[in-house]
């Protein structure tokens, strides 16, 4: 078997690798105020499902006891193995993706002094019985070593097989009046066949072939009779086959009276799901039955009909068939009676597609996450085996096939030999190991090795000196990773000792090891800061940044609402005017977490680029936005610095992790424009020339208006047509008004406002007089 070896901000933080660092150096004088206890525990047979595992069995309660190896052999140009049959020696397989019949010796598979199990089997062993391109050979039954039958699907076709010297010839060819040919038995002198249509409406059949004549004994409204197993005879009963279906119903029946011109069907057991995917018999007469699929409807009783040899086809008589509660995410298995009595034995919550008697027991083989499971006789199930290859679809006497792509495992006793590897087991951050704790019986022994990738590998130390006592420190390095080695290292049997005994008295319970963890300082990914900006859509949505966020909030979003209205410069100046308290407001953003997901809080401070001065701004904030108000501080460069703290209540720790970020530059600018006008009448005494010049010191003039006569406040441009200097210059002309008739003569004023981009206000007036030419 193979084992799986499975924008931009300064930092300030410290990186997770300086902790790594650090742990290295320092791990002989830890204080344990700074570190997080924690524990890897092994207790049931659950926790050990991710492992890897050759020669090693974990039983239902989770004890490791010895198991069976899995010798390898690869099966060449194919992906799966569909059928196994097993002859002293030697064994005949069936293969598809252009269907295969292969011999593979004995010898072929792997022994001890041919490497461990895994790191060999790559050479092509077998040997080519016979080969069809875009078939699968789903049946295979060897008669003897010179003779083997094949059912090669979808052609509805059995082949008779026959050595002939260094090579194999068809001797016989049957057509099935089926496509595909799933089980062939031998019965004496008699082939019995279960077929599949593959067509609804016409159903599987069971064939039995006799005197070179083929036979329709029986034909199911299911698809498919994938299952069809004998059951020997024993004193005073005769043989008899059992068959199970797949389709709209599926369901276990029974064929009796083999040798008789009429055989007798009658249905034994019907389960709420719709396939019967195997049926083993057990030693005391009973079978055990794997079904799966959805629940079927279930509407015939009699579930298919007898072909006579007159061609008339007559429904099946038997009892109401026991029902089954069935599970429809996975598999059941059920013993069943032959009276039609079952229990349900286990449940699989994955796919179960191979099940077989063998040397060892009762074994079933899972699909997807490719395990062999033990079924002992009281309804509990132990994991045998973790293969590679994902799928195990055959299991035939001591024989296991698994794929993609297709390998064949002979199973043998681990004499001695076994071996249990845990995955990498996660710590969560660079941690210390403890010790390890086991109960343990007979002879073992554990190793382990660490690493800070999630999968073994480069940067991995290697095994540690086994470990044999419980309670013994782990001597691996620090890392993030931990794996676990459980090793067996004796016969497992001591001579005229039963296998019961022995595993009583050769077993590993509860294993454990500890580890300490360091606290992990925060990580802030990003950290940015805008200028508040009612005109910014994204302002309005400061429910979540601090306690002028929420009110902030609201004033945007009527002040974005009234905004938008078309050809209302009398509100949009209103407007400003509402929103210049608001000037010197910023909005800081960030994202940050915590590796060991503690609950963060964060410090803001507000720091003066050219001195240095540090402004506290904020403690215990908890969020991720925050609005930061620089009204009170002198205009100049700032930075914001954000630090983050892992709070110390929920850590666990006696000191918190941090980590600091701070934004870019930004121009704090609390103080307005200056504002000079002049007026002037135009030389042609048809109107006012109203010039002047605007000028911030810390940032661009961003809106320039003019208080009319009619007294609206209406926007216009500088002298180069757009608003992004710090110095703007303006000439406006205006035409003259005729004074009313009986009108009051004076001071005529000229207003202009200039905003800055920090949302100062600042304002300039000039004046002309009557005398001066205002009239």
């Amino acid at each position: 078997m193979t084992f799986r070896e499975r924008g931009a901000v300064r930092s300030a933080a410290i990186r997770s690798s300086l902790v790594v660092a650090a742990i290295a150096v320092f791990s002989t004088v830890l204080v344990s105020a700074t570190l997080r206890p924690g524990r890897f525990q092994f207790k049931e047979r659950a926790d050990y499902r991710e492992s890897e595992i050759n020669g090693i069995e974990v039983t239902a309660e989770g004890a490791l006891v010895p198991g069976i190896l899995g010798r390898p052999v690869d099966v060449p140009d194919a992906d799966y193995v569909w059928a196994i049959s097993v002859l002293p020696g030697r064994i005949f397989v069936g293969t598809g993706d252009g269907g295969s019949l292969l011999e593979i010796p004995e010898e072929s598979f792997e022994r001890e002094d041919e490497g461990k199990a895994g790191e060999g089997g790559k050479k092509e062993k077998a040997r080519t019985v016979w080969r069809g391109e875009g078939t699968e050979v789903y049946a295979v039954t060897a008669l003897d070593r010179d003779h083997v039958l094949a059912g090669i699907s979808p052609k509805g076709v059995l082949l008779a097989l026959e050595r002939s010297g260094e090579t194999w010839v068809v001797r016989n060819e049957i057509a099935v009046p089926d496509s595909y040919v799933w089980k062939i038995v031998v019965v004496g002198q008699d082939l019995w066949i279960a077929t599949g249509s593959g067509e609804i409406g016409r159903g599987g059949a069971v064939y039995r072939y006799r005197d070179g004549g083929l036979e329709e004994i029986y034909r199911t409204a299911d698809q498919h009779v994938l299952a069809l197993v004998l059951v020997e005879g024993k004193e005073g009963t005769e043989p008899r086959l059992f068959g199970g279906t797949e389709g709209g119903d599926g369901y276990l029946f029974k064929i009796s009276a083999l040798d008789a011109r009429e055989p007798v069907v009658r249905p034994v057991f019907d389960p709420e799901q719709n396939a019967v995917m195997a049926v083993v018999p057990n030693e005391d007469g009973t079978l055990m039955v794997v079904v799966m699929g959805r629940p079927s409807e279930k509407e015939s009783k009699g579930n298919g009909t007898r072909k006579r040899r007159t061609g008339a086809d007559q429904a099946v008589a038997g009892p109401v068939p026991s029902k089954g509660s069935g599970n429809s995410n996975g598999a059941t298995i059920y013993r069943v009676w032959e009276n039609g009595d079952a229990r349900e034995w286990i449940q699989s919550r994955t796919i179960v597609r191979a099940a077989g008697r063998t040397p060892f027991g009762f074994l079933v083989g899972t699909a997807e996450s490719g395990n062999v499971y033990r079924i002992d006789g009281v309804k509990r199930s132990s994991l045998l085996m973790d293969l590679d290859e994902p799928n195990v679809l055959t299991i035939a006497g001591r024989y296991v096939a698994a794929g993609p792509p297709a390998r064949i495992y002979e199973m043998v006793p681990a004499e001695g030999e076994g071996v249990l590897r845990t995955e990498a087991l996660d710590a969560g951050g660079p941690a210390t190991w403890g010790t390890l704790g086991f109960d343990a019986k007979g002879s073992w022994e554990i190793r382990t090795r660490s690493g800070n990738t999630g999968v073994p590998g480069i940067g991995w130390s290697g095994w540690s000196l086994p470990i044999r006592n419980s309670g013994a420190r782990i001597e691996s390095p620090t890392g993030r990773y931990l794996q676990i080695e459980v090793r067996h290292t004796a016969d497992r049997k001591e001579k005229g000792e039963t296998e019961e005994a022995a595993k009583k008295r050769d077993e590993v319970r509860d294993l454990q090891a500890s580890y300490q963890v360091w606290n992990r300082p925060p990580e802030i990914s990003s950290i940015s800061i805008e200028r508040l900006d009612w005109e910014n859509e994204n302002m309005t949505q400061l429910n979540t940044a601090g306690p002028l966020g929420m009110v902030v909030g609201q004033i945007a979003q009527a002040a974005s609402s009234a905004g938008k209205k078309p050809g209302n410069e009398r509100d949009k100046a209103a407007i400003t005017e509402l929103l210049a308290p608001l000037a010197g407001l910023w909005k800081v953003e960030w994202s940050a977490e915590d590796p060991d997901e503690d609950e963060l809080t964060f410090t803001l401070e507000l720091i003066e680029v050219q001195t240095g001065q540090v402004h506290p701004v904020a403690e215990k904030v908890r969020g991720e936005a925050y609005l930061v108000n620089t009204r009170n501080y002198p205009d100049g460069r700032y930075r914001v610095r954000l630090r983050a703290t892992d709070a110390e209540e929920e850590n666990g720790f006696g000191e918190p992790g941090i980590a600091e970020e701070e934004t870019e530059e930004f121009i704090v600018d609390n103080t307005p424009p200056e504002v000079e006008v002049r007026v002037r009448v135009s030389k042609d005494g048809a109107g006012y020339a109203i010039e002047g010049v605007a000028e911030d010191g810390g940032t661009s003039i961003k809106d320039l208006w003019l208080f009319e006569s009619d007294g609206v406040w209406r926007r216009f441009l500088p002298d180069d047509g757009i608003c992004d200097q710090a110095r703007e210059t303006f000439h406006l002309f205006r035409a003259r008004e005729e004074k009313k008739k009986g009108g009051k003569t004076g001071t005529r004023w000229f207003t202009v406002k200039a905003i800055d981009e920090a949302g100062n206000v600042g304002f300039g007036r000039a004046e002309l007089k009557d005398e001066d030419g205002g009239r």
